[in-house]
C-alpha cells in the first residue's frame, strides 16, 4: 500500500521523536529535549508542524522537516525553505524519500530550497534533483598575539590584516531609528531575503543560544550586520560568525575590525562557515582558510568536540534570477542548534 503523504500535525510530536528515536538516533536532542523541535518546526496558526510525513497503516515512514524563513517573520516576500531532518525506513516504498520532498514543493512552492551539511550519499540525489551543489568556505582570523591554539594544538600562522575604514557602528539591533530602517532595506536586499524581525525571531529568541550582534560601516550607515556565538572548548574559546547580512562584498574588509574585536574579547579565533563570498578577497585582507591551508585543522563539531576539519556541503536550487548574490551560513538551516 503506497504510503499518505501530507503535513505533520501538531499533536504528532510524540510520535515524530519517536521516529526519530527509533530510526535516527536514541539520544538526538529532538528525542531529549522536544520543546527544541517544536521552536524550530511549530506552525502555530495551522497547528501543525514543518514536517512532511509518509504514513502507512497510522504509522509513520518517513519524514522530511523543514525550516520556513517566514516562520521568523511572516512579511518576507521570498518564500525561502530551509530542509533539515530527512528519514525514510527501507519498508516504505521505493522513491518515497524524493516524493516527500516533490510534496513540500508542490504545498509550498518556494522560491528557493536548500539543505546545509550533507551526507556524501544523498549529495548525487540532490544532483540528479537539479539541485546545485557545492562545500562551504571555512575561513578564520587569529587572535594577533596566539602562537599555539589550546584548542587544536596546532602552532598558528598568522595572517597579518590589512587596514580599511570598517567599523563597528552597532552592538546590537537597538540603533537610531533611521538606521534601523536602513538595516531592514539592506536585509530584504539579501538573497535570501532577511529582515530585522527574521533576526530578533531567529537568533535574539533561541530558546538555548545566547547569540549577540554587531553592525559594520564604513561610515555612519550600517552595511554588514554579523550573528555571533561564543563556543567554549577545553578552557579556551572561539567565536562563530554564524550569520551575515548585508552588502557581503564588503566582509573581506572587516578583518582588520574583527582582528581587534577578538584582541578584546580575549578568544583564540573567530571562524565563519559560509557560501557567496569572494574567498580571494578574503584572503588578501587577512582571513585564513581550510581550502588554501590543507592543514590547518578548524573543527566544526563542538556537542561533543571533534578535533577535526569538515566539508560542510550544500545543496541549493531557487528560481531567484541573481543567484550569484546568495549567501548561505549553517544556521539558515538546523546547523547550528544544540546537541545535547
Amino acid at each position: 500500500m503506497a504510503a499518505t503523504l501530507r503535513i505533520a500535525r501538531a499533536s504528532e510530536l510524540n510520535q515524530i521523536t519517536s521516529f526519530i528515536e527509533q530510526n535516527w538516533r536514541q539520544d538526538h536532542v529532538f528525542v531529549r529535549r522536544p520543546e527544541l523541535l517544536m521552536w524550530q518546526h511549530l506552525n502555530k496558526k495551522e497547528e501543525t508542524l514543518n514536517f512532511i510525513v509518509a504514513v502507512e497503516s497510522a504509522e509513520i515512514v518517513g519524514l522530511l522537516g523543514f525550516i520556513p524563513f517566514r516562520r521568523f517573520d511572516e512579511s518576507l516576500k521570498e518564500n525561502t525553505i530551509a530542509l533539515a531532518v530527512w528519514k525514510v525506513i527501507k519498508e516504505a516504498g521505493g522513491g518515497t524519500g524524493v516524493m516527500l520532498l516533490n510534496q513540500l514543493v508542490a504545498d509550498f512552492k518556494p522560491t528557493t530550497t536548500f539543505g546545509i551539511g550533507l551526507s556524501d550519499m544523498v549529495v548525487p540525489i540532490y544532483r540528479a534533483l537539479r539541485f546545485s551543489t557545492g562545500v562551504m568556505e571555512h575561513f578564520a582570523i587569529f587572535h594577533p598575539n596566539l602562537e599555539v591554539s589550546q584548542i587544536t594544538g596546532q602552532n598558528v600562522n598568522q595572517n597579518k590584516t590589512a587596514a580599511t575604514p570598517m567599523k563597528v557602528i552597532g552592538r546590537s539591533l537597538d540603533l537610531e531609528e533611521s538606521l534601523l530602517l536602513k538595516l531592514e532595506a539592506m536585509l530584504r536586499a539579501n538573497t535570501p531575503e532577511k529582515s530585522v524581525a527574521y533576526y530578533r525571531e531567529r537568533f535574539e529568541r533561541h530558546p538555548s543560544f545566547l547569540y549577540f550582534m554587531i553592525v559594520l560601516g564604513r561610515g555612519e550607515d550600517p552595511e554588514l550586520l554579523l550573528v555571533l556565538r561564543e563556543v567554549k572548548v577545553k578552557g579556551s574559546f572561539l567565536v562563530r560568525v554564524v550569520d551575515v547580512g548585508g552588502d557581503v562584498s564588503l566582509l573581506p574588509q572587516s578583518a582588520s575590525v574583527l582582528s581587534e574585536f577578538i584582541k578584546d574579547w580575549g578568544a583564540e579565533y573567530l571562524d565563519l562557515v559560509m557560501t557567496g563570498v569572494d574567498s580571494n578577497e578574503m584572503l588578501r585582507n587577512g582571513f585564513t582558510s581550510t581550502r588554501t591551508d590543507t592543514d590547518l585543522v578548524l573543527p566544526n563539531y563542538f556537542d561533543p568536540f571533534e578535533k577535526r576539519t569538515v566539508n560542510v556541503a550544500y545543496a541549493v536550487k531557487s528560481s531567484l534570477r541573481e543567484l550569484q548574490k546568495l549567501h548561505l551560513h549553517p544556521s539558515d538551516t538546523d546547523q547550528d542548534r544544540p546537541n545535547s
